[in-house]
């Protein structure tokens, strides 16, 4: 399936949010062959957190920042969102977040099989508790 395909069809979205529990799971043994990558992107949160209603900090005669400081007409002029994330043999990075995962499993199960990621792919990086941190697509694989 291309990622256009994949993003069409919300069962992706239930499986991200769904964590390790899923209908059709089973454990297998996975050989994963996944490009180095670096990806980064950064966001202007500020027209979509009005729409959402989050206005008043954008205006100096309504916002109360007075718990933050003894400054008055403050506002807030721009909200960003930037995000890095690097895969390479060392492991996986993300800005502000670093994930060194160790943990000890049964012995492996006799089904095995090869993963080798050789196009365009989404990649998801979940919390401890399984809820997604970061989601992302590396379309250029070089």
């Amino acid at each position: 399936m291309s990622i256009d395909e994949v993003f069409a069809d919300n069962e992706w979205l239930e499986f991200v949010y769904a964590g390790y529990v899923w209908e059709n799971s089973k454990q297998i043994k996975v050989n994963l062959s996944l490009p180095k990558f670096d990806v980064s992107s950064q966001l202007d949160l500020t027209d979509g957190l009005k729409k959402l209603g989050v206005t008043d900090v954008f205006d100096s005669s309504v916002a109360d920042f007075s718990q933050l400081t003894d400054m008055s007409d403050v506002e807030l002029t721009e909200a960003k969102h930037g995000v890095r994330v690097a895969i390479d043999e060392e492991g996986c990075t993300a800005t502000a977040f670093t994930a060194m995962i160790a943990m000890g499993s049964a012995i492996p199960p006799d089904d095995e099989i090869d993963f080798v990621v050789d196009r365009p792919f989404i990649f998801v990086i979940t919390s401890e508790v399984g809820l997604p941190m970061f989601i992302g697509v590396v379309n250029n694989i070089s």
